[in-house]
């Protein structure tokens, strides 16, 4: 068995390059550059403590592996993908797993 976790990132890196119909709080986005530009470097802070979060509880279940897929630019907004792929999960570990019923 194996789990593959997606965790899609936009990041805004040309303010007058989005296109309002795009992405919603464009107008928010160009009129508070600053303050924005700064939440943003935190949600990137944030997007790996996730990483490291999925990590480490998927740890003890078998190999993991982590990586980011470049989705390019379009619209002033970078997408990346990072991901976490865990497995094969060991037939005895997955035997032994406690599911909700």
């Amino acid at each position: 068995m194996f789990a593959v976790v997606l965790l899609a990132h936009g990041d805004v890196v040309r303010e007058r390059k989005i296109a309002a119909h795009v992405m919603k709080g464009s107008v928010e986005i160009r009129s508070n550059h600053r303050e924005l530009r700064a939440r943003l470097r935190e949600a990137g802070s944030v997007r790996d403590t996730a990483v490291e979060g999925i990590v480490e509880r998927l740890d003890p279940l078998g190999p993991v592996c982590t990586g980011v897929i470049d989705g390019g630019v379009a619209f002033g907004v970078r997408v990346t993908v990072p991901y976490v792929i865990l497995g094969p999960i060991p037939r005895e570990t997955f035997e032994t797993l406690d599911w909700p019923r």
